[in-house]
């Protein structure tokens, strides 16, 4: 896959169940250490709360995932949380719900219904993005070729990251994985200066070498 669904910007959202107070937050994280600040952030913030479950998904295309129930009877705080996450096919985010108990017991249904719901409405409050992945195209050639290439590439409106034109030159290009072949294809045909669609092996540029790297 090329890319993924993830959330913009934190966001929350607040559900009163017969006393217990549920706050839902959703957080974009990149990692496991960034996904257990965040949740130690919002214990230090919630010290009373009785519960804090909480759901993550990180990674892509391997991820990994994690719920908990906190104290709660299993199964009916993480799962729910988790099963929102899966609803929406995000990666690399995190759901929290602080439980603040009210002094009615919900049972087994009510508690799984509520930490759904507050999942669900947290989620419902998230601005939704398309990552895609990206790759690190490296091209090494003659000072000349190199210069030609930064003009040509100028105008594509590609992100040059950094280039050398000195002794070997090169320069560094970062490229979503889904448009890299049509990228290259442009960008030989202009060196070449031959119509788009006679291009023959778009990634084999004259006296350049290319590598890729996975970012």
């Amino acid at each position: 896959m090329e890319f993924y669904y993830s959330i913009k910007q934190e966001c929350q959202s607040a559900l009163v169940e017969k006393g217990s107070k549920f706050l839902a937050f959703a957080y974009p994280v990149e990692s496991i250490p960034d996904a257990q600040a965040k949740l130690s952030h919002i214990k230090s913030l919630h010290p009373k709360a009785r519960h804090w479950c909480y759901a993550y998904k990180i990674g892509f295309p391997e991820f990994e995932a994690k719920s908990s129930d906190d104290g709660e009877p299993s199964g009916t705080a993480g799962k729910p949380i988790f099963n929102q996450i899966e609803r929406l096919e995000l990666n690399n985010v995190l759901v929290v719900v602080v439980r603040y108990f009210g002094g009615i017991l919900l049972g087994k249904g009510g508690l799984l219904q509520a930490y759904k719901e507050s999942a669900k409405l947290c989620l419902e409050n998230a601005v939704i993005i398309k990552h895609e992945k990206m790759v690190e195209l490296k091209i090494e050639s003659d000072v000349h070729k190199i210069q030609l290439l930064l003009s040509i590439i100028k105008n594509c409106g590609v992100a040059v990251k950094s280039f050398e034109l000195q002794n070997k030159s090169f320069l560094i290009l970062e490229i979503s994985v889904s448009s890299k072949l049509e990228f290259m294809r442009t960008v030989k045909s202009k060196m070449e200066k031959t119509n788009l669609k006679q291009v023959e092996n778009p990634e084999d540029w004259k006296d350049c070498k290319i590598t890729y790297k996975i970012l």
